[in-house]
């Protein structure tokens, strides 16, 4: 699922979705909702702040937490 949350979406690219389909396939809903949350807040904290961020390096970051 997208939600679009103040124009935040997850990126519609490969690696996003290669990365949401390995937490879900290996991780307890909780983890990856949470993890969502995490990458939304994130996103959200970074467009207020001006950020050039990369939406890309978010959502790997968001789900490399879990493995560390």
């Amino acid at each position: 699922m997208n939600i679009d949350l103040e124009g935040i979406r997850i990126p519609d690219s490969k690696l996003a979705r290669e990365i949401m389909e390995l937490v879900q396939d290996t991780e307890p809903p909780l983890l990856f909702h949470h993890s969502s949350r995490v990458y939304y807040w994130g996103a959200l904290e970074a467009s207020v702040a001006d950020s050039d961020s990369i939406p890309n390096c978010f959502m790997q970051a968001r789900c490399s937490m879990i493995w560390a």
